[in-house]
């Protein structure tokens, strides 16, 4: 598809109205002369359309760049780079990358979901619901800088390994390994909240509308 093409099919959605009428109505000449001033009225018109919709469309992640967030949503140890968390913010091709991704690891066997959390005030949330126990963010005293992040188990189960949340609109990601693992179901770690991916990580875990899940 040209970067034209996306464009437009872009602005159908937005519109709601099928991509055909669009295009029609693009390539439809016009049939009256204007003035300067109603062609300049009708350029900033386009331009205010055109510009966010090639900044959505015709940023175009590279293979690499893809590889990269599969690592990372499976678990990967290495933090995500600045310029892929950009990429989640203007490209819609790669949110719905990342949305795909995000379904197949909330929705496998190895998984135990994080659902979005109704009636709550959004920033707000220091516990977590899942399918057999709870998360808990838990401030570690005397240091103002740190959090304990608690998974309680109802009952002895398989392990988990990290956990992961993503934004409602998939604009955004963190992981976070979960490594230590007591007898009596409880897994608990310290977090430093300087550690730019801690810090996406918690801002996620706060946020009502944010789903993700505890996986293997």
């Amino acid at each position: 598809m040209t970067p034209e093409k996306r464009a437009l099919a872009n602005l159908a959605q937005g519109l709601e109205l099928p991509l055909e009428t669009v295009e029609d109505a693009a390539m439809e000449p016009l049939t009256e002369e204007l003035s300067e001033a109603e062609i300049a009225s009708l350029s900033l018109e386009f331009d205010s359309y055109a510009d966010p919709v090639l900044a959505c469309y015709l940023t175009v992640p590279s293979p690499e760049q893809v590889s990269a967030l599969q690592r990372y949503v499976a678990g990967g140890r290495a933090a995500l780079s600045s310029e892929i968390r950009a990429l989640l913010k203007t490209s819609a091709g790669f949110r719905a990358t990342l949305a795909r991704m995000m379904e197949e690891i909330i929705g496998g066997a190895a998984s135990l979901a994080l659902a979005p959390v109704a009636a709550a005030s959004d920033g707000d949330l220091e516990q977590r619901r899942f399918a057999g126990g709870m998360v808990t963010m838990a401030p570690a005293e005397g240091h103002p800088g740190q959090l304990y992040v608690v998974v309680d188990f109802d009952a002895p189960g398989p392990g988990v390994r990290y956990a992961i949340l993503q934004a409602e609109d998939a604009s955004d990601v963190a992981t976070l390994p979960l490594e230590e693992r007591f007898d009596d179901g409880v897994m608990q770690v310290l977090v430093d909240l300087e550690n730019p991916e801690v810090a996406c990580f918690v801002r996620l875990f706060r946020s009502a509308t944010s789903q993700g899940a505890l996986s293997q």
